[in-house]
């Protein structure tokens, strides 16, 4: 209700101070709201920039253990298979001197000991291979002993008997 043209009405100016005051006090709020938002945007931006880094880097690190963990695994198949290769070898040689072994006590060429002592199957197979082959000779000796006292025997027996077809011949 004002008289003068332009002039807030009383109640309006009344209010004037405290609208300006809100208003003033929203701009000042919204503006550092604004701020705060903004540096809290350039920190997050600024931490994303960091954790992509950290990322990227893990990234090459695990790219690196992997490739590590291939190239080990590919050294131990190899190793493994050197190793087998060196036991194949090993036994075929082993093998290869009971072969020997045995043709030898096919020929009766007797040894005193095993053709080799290890702590395996080769060695308790080269352990019975001697001992087979030690009482072929033992079998062998007491037949021969055997053998040469028949022989005496038969011999003797054949003299007894000749004598005693002398005996009978003369008698008739």
């Amino acid at each position: 209700n004002s008289n003068q043209p332009g002039e807030l009405p009383q109640l309006y100016r009344d209010t004037e101070p405290p609208l300006l005051i809100v208003s003033n006090t929203f701009q000042r709020l919204e503006a550092e709201l604004s701020k705060d938002a903004h540096a809290d945007y350039e920190q997050a931006q600024h931490s994303s920039r960091i954790t992509y880094d950290n990322i990227q880097k893990m990234s090459a690190i695990f790219d690196s253990i992997n490739r590590n963990t291939m190239i080990i695994f590919a050294m131990l198949v190899v190793l493994m298979l050197g190793i087998k290769l060196l036991f194949m070898r090993e036994l075929q040689h082993r093998l290869l001197i009971l072969a020997n072994y045995s043709a030898q006590v096919a020929r009766e060429q007797f040894t005193k000991e095993p053709p080799f002592l290890v702590n395996d199957s080769t060695g308790k197979l080269a352990q019975a291979l001697h001992t087979m082959a030690m009482e072929i000779q033992t079998t062998k000796k007491i037949v021969q002993t055997l053998t040469e006292g028949l022989e005496s025997k038969v011999t003797e027996r054949t003299a007894e008997l000749q004598m005693a077809n002398e005996k009978i011949m003369a008698l008739n």
